[in-house]
């Protein structure tokens, strides 16, 4: 692995606390009413231009497995649920409490997929999300969820 990648995902960590939005937040992204069709809920938008290829965030919240008894009612509302496969195994993460995720969680789902300008992609157990394509200001950022 490259030392710039590692560098990146460094960078995403910290950019990423539980429960608030890093210092350095508003100068990339901001949080607003999304421009889907249900207003009540919040997305990421850029105020900058972002390149391609760019990893931003990472995706915290409860690990889960899948099939356990105690962990069914983390699954009852699977709107913040990301399923990560790692090597042989498929864990969830269970975004939905911001108190115990990061910013990421507001990324939404495109509504076709050619509106995706971001992708989650997995790295030792946990989920990083990256630009896929340069992000204007002012677009909302989209990623597909693996459910």
């Amino acid at each position: 692995m490259s030392n710039i990648l590692l560098k990146q995902l460094k960078i995403a960590r910290e950019f990423s606390p539980k429960g608030k939005l890093p210092d350095e937040f508003h100068k990339w992204f901001e949080i607003k009413p999304t421009v889907l069709a249900k207003k009540t809920m919040k997305g990421v938008f850029a105020v900058t231009k972002i390149p391609k290829n760019m990893i931003l965030g990472e995706l915290k919240g409860k690990m889960l497995g899948y099939g356990k008894k105690s962990e069914e009612k983390y699954f009852e509302d699977a709107s913040c649920i990301m399923r990560i496969d790692m090597s042989n195994k498929v864990k969830y993460i269970n975004a939905k409490k911001f108190s115990e995720s990061s910013w990421v969680r507001f990324v939404n789902t495109g509504p076709s997929e050619d509106m995706n300008n971001t992708e989650f992609f997995p790295h030792r157990g946990k989920a990083y999300l990256r630009s896929t394509k340069i992000i204007n200001p002012g677009d909302e950022l989209f990623a597909p969820y693996k459910l």
